[in-house]
């Protein structure tokens, strides 16, 4: 309780006890009379101080309540921040676990083709584009990249290295307007060119084109590396066969190709300097 009801009760008590001493001298105490004022004092004095015992009990209470209400605010802030460290923990522990698996995937894929000598590399930049039709990896010439050397993931072909500095290398993927290559159907070892399209790459698409009207593909047949390229080894999975068309001249079919790397999640890639 603070000192001011402290003083505020003691100034109510003395003037009562002031006053029951007044009357008492008034009354030139004798037993009888001295027994009728304990009494009067008794009356008088016992509903007052019940009042400020329960005002005093009142003011305890609402000071301890307000305590811990503070001390519980406290605490829920902490709980807050707690949660929020926990939160970033687990993001970052989601993110780790990602990247392991990912370059987990290209180190087998490096074991699988122990033939091929390779190198890994981050995307640092990436196109304007809202696919990876071209981007930049941060190895060059001084790990063994030069121009046309094949990029590849787990999942399948990337593109090839168009553009390469001292530290730094131009991918261009399967999907841009500028990229073709010799490609194989596996099912039915139907031959044709891949080739990216402005409009289907915009879509993440390329196309497989000059297919043979004779040929017995279908659509869901995958397509690989011919090896004919020179730049580019035999039977790494390129996509499969979305859709088949007939192209406008009617002497020949093409084929719209989902290429089978997931460009907008791509983060590290294998770059093939020898075969």
């Amino acid at each position: 309780m603070s000192n001011f009801f402290k003083k505020r009760i003691l100034l109510v008590v003395s003037i009562i006890a002031v006053f029951i001493l007044g009357i008492m001298a008034a009354l030139e105490v004798t037993d009888n009379s001295y027994n009728a004022v304990k009494d009067l004092t008794g009356t008088v004095l016992s509903p007052v101080l019940k009042f400020f015992s329960t005002i005093t009990t009142s003011v305890k209470n609402f000071a301890a309540d307000i305590s811990e209400l503070a001390t519980l605010r406290k605490d829920n802030e902490q709980l807050k921040e707690k949660i929020k460290e926990l939160e970033v923990d687990q993001t970052l522990l989601e993110t780790y676990k990602n990247e392991n698996k990912r370059l987990k995937a290209l180190l087998e894929l490096k074991d699988y083709s122990s033939d091929w000598e390779m190198v890994g590399a981050k995307i640092i930049a990436m196109d304007g584009n809202s696919w990876f039709t071209t981007f930049t990896i941060d190895k060059g010439t001084s790990d063994g990249i030069s121009k046309n050397c094949a990029v590849v993931t787990n999942m399948g072909l990337v593109g090839y290295v168009y553009d390469v500095g001292t530290t730094w290398a131009q991918v261009r993927t399967v999907i841009d307007s500028e990229f073709s290559m010799g490609v194989i159907v596996s099912r039915t070892n139907d031959r044709g060119i891949l080739e990216g399209d402005l409009s289907l790459g915009s879509e993440g698409l390329c196309k497989m084109t000059y297919i043979s009207k004779d040929a017995k593909i279908v659509v869901g047949d995958y397509v690989r590396t011919s090896g004919l390229s020179g730049n580019f080894p035999p039977d790494i999975i390129v996509g499969k066969i979305k859709e088949i068309k007939t192209e406008l001249h009617g002497l020949s079919n093409y084929a719209i190709v989902e290429p089978s790397v997931d460009f907008l999640r791509l983060s590290e890639v294998l770059v093939i300097k020898k075969y």
